[in-house]
């Protein structure tokens, strides 16, 4: 009786060893295991995978059915970026080592060059520049007077228009006459003229720049188009105050300037050219 039932224990044992040990090494258990790496994908390779739809996306979005405000100064009339959109395409390609240079030539580069150059702003210098002749130069203040049109001279404590500068004075009012702009004629004194006293030297350079008026005048410039100016011996040629500069600093100057002329109707009637 005990020989029997420790057969059909040991029996019994064998067979729970055998389904112990077959269901651990069952063999669709080990193939569904050996499948899953080939769907594992790593932290690298998802962002990897975002960053390219991104870069897809925003290449869609810049070509010519891009929607938005359209940007004058695009080539083809191509649509605006704004400054993220602009600093985002300058981060990307920098992470895939295509950066965008200042001295890029491809006209698609154009509004990121320009995106760079307004972040760099207005830098300092790196590298000194070359010494000049002076330490301090003066730069010349805008001014709204352009290169004198004509030039004429006069005889010594003269007013009198002579031959030569009433032909100078017609050539030049022959240019000058149906111009919108402010004529300025300046008439000069010499440093010798200019011994007699300050007021006699304005009077007399008043008078040579009234007689020059005259003569542009008489040939189809109006005289509202006119100013008379006394420079006296303020504004020389030549810093000489002997005779040898009398000749340049005894004259009278025509200088066409920037300023409109400004009609007004109500305080001045028509002048006929007069």
């Amino acid at each position: 009786m005990s020989d029997e039932k420790h057969n059909q224990g040991a029996h019994g044992a064998a067979e729970g060893g055998e389904h112990k040990k077959h269901k651990k090494h069952h063999p669709h258990r080990h193939e569904e295991h050996e499948h899953e790496e080939g769907w594992i994908v790593s932290f690298a390779d998802n962002a990897l995978l975002q960053m390219g739809f991104f870069v897809i996306l925003l290449a869609l979005n810049m070509g010519e059915k891009a929607k938005g405000p359209a940007d004058p100064d695009g080539p083809e009339g191509g649509a605006a970026m704004s400054a993220a959109m602009l600093d985002g395409v300058i981060s990307i390609r920098e992470a895939f080592n295509n950066p965008v240079t200042l001295d890029s030539k491809n006209a698609n580069d154009l509004p990121l060059v320009q995106r760079l150059r307004e972040r760099a702003g207005s830098g300092n210098a790196t590298d000194q520049g070359t010494p000049g002749q002076k330490q301090r130069v003066q730069a010349t203040p805008p001014t709204n007077y352009t290169a004198p049109t004509g030039t004429v001279g006069f005889e010594q404590g003269s007013a009198q228009i002579s031959s030569a500068a009433r032909r100078t004075l017609e050539s030049v009012a022959g240019q000058i006459a149906g111009g919108k702009w402010v004529i300025e004629v300046r008439g000069h004194a010499s440093a010798i003229e200019g011994r007699s006293g300050v007021d006699a030297s304005m009077r007399l350079s008043y008078e040579r720049a009234l007689a020059a008026a005259t003569v542009l005048n008489q040939h189809r410039v109006p005289w509202a188009n006119i100013r008379v100016v006394a420079c006296g011996d303020n504004d020389r040629y030549s810093p000489s105050a002997s005779s040898a500069g009398f000749g340049t600093n005894s004259r009278a100057e025509i200088i066409v300037t920037r300023e409109p002329m400004a009609e007004d109707p109500f305080l001045r009637g028509p002048t006929n050219g007069q």
